[in-house]
C-alpha cells in the first residue's frame, strides 16, 4: 500500500477513512530499520525475531549460489 498524500476535504468521514489508511499502512507496511527492518506491528507483537531469524537463514542458504553466480560473472 503505498502512501499517498492527504486531500483536502470538508468531509470529516472522509478524513477519518484517510487517517486509518494511513495508520494501517504506517503500522504494517513499511520497514523501518531502526527496528531491524520488521513493520512496527511485527516488532509489537513479537514476531520481529523469528522474522530476523528467518531472513538470515535465507540470506545463508543462498549465498553460496549467489558467490558462485558473481564469480562467474567475472569470467
Amino acid at each position: 500500500m503505498a502512501l499517498r498524500p492527504v486531500l483536502r476535504t470538508s468531509s470529516p468521514a472522509a478524513l477519518d477513512t484517510e487517517r486509518h489508511r494511513i495508520r494501517r499502512a504506517y503500522n504494517t507496511v513499511r520497514l523501518p530499520a531502526s527496528i531491524g527492518d520488521v513493520t512496527p506491528d511485527d516488532g509489537h507483537h513479537g514476531r520481529g525475531p523469528a522474522i530476523r531469524r528467518a531472513r538470515t537463514a535465507g540470506m545463508r542458504r543462498v549465498q553460496p549460489e549467489r558467490i558462485k553466480q558473481n564469480r562467474a560473472k567475472k569470467s
